[in-house]
């Protein structure tokens, strides 16, 4: 299969498990298109592991799991994205892209924030979509393409925090 086959089987897999309802797990669904893309915003992963910052994702859950979006590394599969978001191994670039990559989906995600890329589809000035992007590179990639990418979106997972400004919903 392809590279390019394999990116597009995932998408379809994560597509097809949302419109089953995700088994429970999870419920992903494409990013939609809008005002919401953009370059000002981007929430790095310590701010979305505190659980008092749960409630502020949206569209994704803190209790699915890891390998609904990238069962590879196997490792890693079964782990909530609340628990990956919140553990440390630096020294491994698949688990620093795996983190950088929730922490893009939920900025992605959330709909008061310009962020530049999108869960599944192109970004902003045609940067690859997330989802796809990282699974294909956990699955294909070597460890300099891997760290490549997790430097981009760290970049934009640090582009500035506005939801640290506003209070936390009760």
């Amino acid at each position: 299969m392809t590279r390019a086959a394999r990116s597009w089987t995932a998408a379809a897999v994560l597509l097809i498990a949302a419109a089953c309802g995700g088994g429970g797990v999870a419920t992903p669904s494409p990013s939609r298109p809008g005002p919401h893309l953009g370059t000002t915003d981007g929430c790095p992963p310590s701010f979305w592991a505190k659980p008092e910052n749960f409630q502020r994702w949206e569209e994704l859950r803190p209790d699915a799991v890891v390998g609904v979006f990238f069962p590879e590394p196997e490792q890693y599969a079964e782990m909530t994205l609340a628990d990956a978001l919140q553990a440390t191994s630096a020294s491994d670039v698949r688990w620093v892209l795996i983190q950088q990559a929730i922490a893009a989906m939920l900025n992605g995600a959330h709909e008061s924030l310009g962020y530049p890329y999108s869960r599944y589809e192109l970004g902003v000035d045609g940067r690859p979509p997330i989802v796809p992007t990282v699974a294909d590179l956990l699955q294909t990639g070597t460890e300099d393409q891997m760290a490549a990418f997790a430097r981009e979106l760290r970049e934009a997972n640090e582009l500035g925090c506005r939801l640290e400004l506003i209070p936390t919903p009760p």
